[in-house]
């Protein structure tokens, strides 16, 4: 096997499994990958370009949706659910956002950096 091959093998992404009182479930976050992350800041890119203020809060659900996963490993979310998101509370979709964040090497300040503000 190359060291290529078993760098390509490893499972590297960390995640973390919460607990969301508010919403009678457990979610496990996912570290997002280069991939992931430069499709999350393209997605941003697109919103910049759109026209349509793009703010910290609607960053915050984007990366909830790209890191929440249930305990199969699956999407809990899509961009379809960015708006039923945005009606949730703030306080649960922060402290969601916020370990995500940590597991992706992520700042609040990188996000508003994204969001041009």
């Amino acid at each position: 096997m190359s060291l290529a091959d078993k760098i390509a093998g490893a499972t590297d992404l960390h995640t973390k499994t919460i607990e969301v009182p508010e919403w009678d479930v457990t979610l496990v976050l996912r570290e997002m990958s280069g991939r992931v992350r430069a499709e999350f800041e393209g997605r941003v890119a697109e919103l910049n370009e759109s026209g349509d203020p793009v703010d910290t809060v609607r960053m915050l659900a984007l990366l909830v949706v790209r890191c929440a996963h249930d305990e199969d490993g699956s999407k809990v979310f899509s961009d379809e659910h960015i708006d039923m998101l945005l009606r949730k509370s703030l306080s649960v979709l922060k402290r969601i956002a916020d370990e995500a964040l940590a597991l992706s090497a992520m700042t609040e300040g990188d996000i508003e950096e994204l969001a041009g503000n």
